[in-house]
């Protein structure tokens, strides 16, 4: 996830959408977005991938727990 210093939503996120990953068999990180180059940083906050290595499964913004938790039911490890 990467959040944004200041952001509601993104300390709303935080604190959800690393258990629902961990329950999903998940790995979660959360990366400031003040840390990225600019040229890389995503167009509003929070934002997600998922990702397998370095393959791109799935990305998309917004802080709407239903979605999240559709997405990691849709990306199960177990």
């Amino acid at each position: 996830m990467i959040k944004q210093e200041g952001c509601g939503p993104c300390n709303i996120m935080a604190q959800e959408a690393p258990t629902k990953a961990k329950k999903n068999g998940l790995e979660f990180r959360t990366i400031d977005l003040e840390s990225m180059p600019k040229d890389v940083q995503p167009p509003y906050t929070p934002y997600f991938y998922i990702m397998d290595g370095k393959k791109l499964i799935e990305q998309w913004g917004g802080a709407d727990l239903r979605k999240l938790t559709r997405v990691l039911n849709r990306n199960k490890i177990h």
